[in-house]
């Protein structure tokens, strides 16, 4: 299933504050990046000498220096990418994690760049259960990038649901997406399980579990989802949590190469009180 584009605000689940645009640890990590880059070119200004197979070129030290990091980048980052999709195994115990809330089978935490070994080994394993409503990324580069918005982005919250019998290994996973605050204090979500697990009542859980948490430390009001009428597991999901049925939208989201009609299901905090 997908969720419904909304306008931008800010998150409010207590691990990051602001609007959009203020100076996030990772862009004053780039600025000092730049100011030490400028140091370093300025300082070894000199030339050097270096033979390539049989040619001697000329060229300033800094510049040299730095074409040897960039390709030793490149070598590193190819290593690191192969290694991070061969390094989890199905089936591999996890270490203990702090959850951010639990049920007797599952309990749910926040996305790690760390988890892309596994999540993309479970997201391959479920093409054909996912297809056509879910495409969740199912290599290195495209989780880490995926990961990486639900990390950095304050509109954006993605939760992994871990199977306590499974040593938590990722059963799920529920994002809310297009966090809004002010006087709408809402949010719209997506999920999906895996095969392993689908059927097996976790992702009810899980998503009981996420919507406690929107309305509770997150202090969100109303939380969306929008799913294709035919998407019948993700339309039961949504009734068996207590959403209530909303709306159709002909045409709202474009999903899979076309514009797919949607129901429109949501739950307010006093729904569940």
């Amino acid at each position: 299933m997908t969720a419904k584009t909304s306008e931008s605000g800010r998150k409010v689940d207590g691990r990051r504050g602001g609007v959009r645009g203020a100076m996030t640890p990772a862009r004053v990590t780039v600025l000092v990046l730049v100011v030490l880059a400028l140091i370093f070119i300025f300082e070894n200004t000199g030339e050097t000498e270096i033979r390539l197979l049989i040619p001697l070129v000329t060229i300033p030290l800094w510049a040299a220096l730095l074409a040897v990091g960039i390709i030793g980048a490149l070598f590193g980052r190819s290593s690191c990418d192969g290694a991070a999709d061969r390094s989890y195994a199905v089936g591999m115990p996890h270490p203990a994690s702090r959850y951010l809330a639990e049920s007797p089978r599952v309990g749910i935490r926040h996305f790690t760049y760390e988890d892309g070994g596994e999540f993309t080994a479970r997201a391959r394993e479920s093409k054909e259960l996912h297809q056509p409503w879910l495409f969740p990324p199912d290599g290195g580069a495209a989780y880490a990038a995926y990961a990486g918005r639900l990390i950095e982005d304050p509109t954006k919250a993605g939760f992994l649901v871990c199977a306590k019998d499974d040593g938590g290994g990722i059963a799920g996973f529920i994002n809310i997406n297009n966090i809004v605050e002010g006087a709408f204090q809402s949010g719209a979500l997506g999920y999906g399980a895996f095969a392993h697990a689908a059927g097996r009542g976790m992702m009810r859980e899980g998503l009981d579990l996420v919507v406690g948490h929107a309305f509770g430390p997150m202090r969100l009001h109303r939380l969306e989802i929008n799913v294709q009428p035919a998407n019948a597991a993700s339309v039961a999901l949504a009734r068996a949590c207590g959403f209530r049925l909303e709306g159709f939208s002909p045409s709202m989201l474009f999903v899979d190469g076309a514009w797919r009609d949607h129901q429109r299901w949501a739950i307010t905090a006093e729904m569940r009180a």
